[in-house]
């Protein structure tokens, strides 16, 4: 998928949690309106996964080099051993140029 076509399922999914979060204080369908919100909830995360994302970068004291974690589980990653993604599944962004 494209950066585009992540983003506008994110939009509908979003507004899929609104409406099932209205049908739960409205009374209506609650257990399904919970149930629908947790598994759009779900799905926003993985959605929200393949949008790529820069590692973070630490100093390392004891070291000439830093320390790479991943912006969303904070697990340490190397470019040569993670490959695109990190094992939490983050699509990570390798680009030298910060957008």
């Amino acid at each position: 998928m494209t950066k585009e076509a992540v983003e506008k399922a994110i939009k509908r999914v979003n507004r899929g949690i609104v409406i099932a979060t209205e049908n739960v204080e409205k009374g209506v369908q609650v257990k399904e309106s919970k149930d629908g919100i947790e598994d759009l909830k779900v799905c926003k995360e993985a959605l929200e996964k393949q949008l790529p994302k820069k590692p973070l970068r630490k100093p390392n004291e004891n070291h000439d080099y830093e320390i790479l974690t991943c912006p969303v589980c904070g697990s340490y990653i190397s470019g040569i051993s993670t490959g695109n993604y990190c094992r939490c599944g983050q699509k990570l962004d390798w680009s030298e140029t910060d957008e």
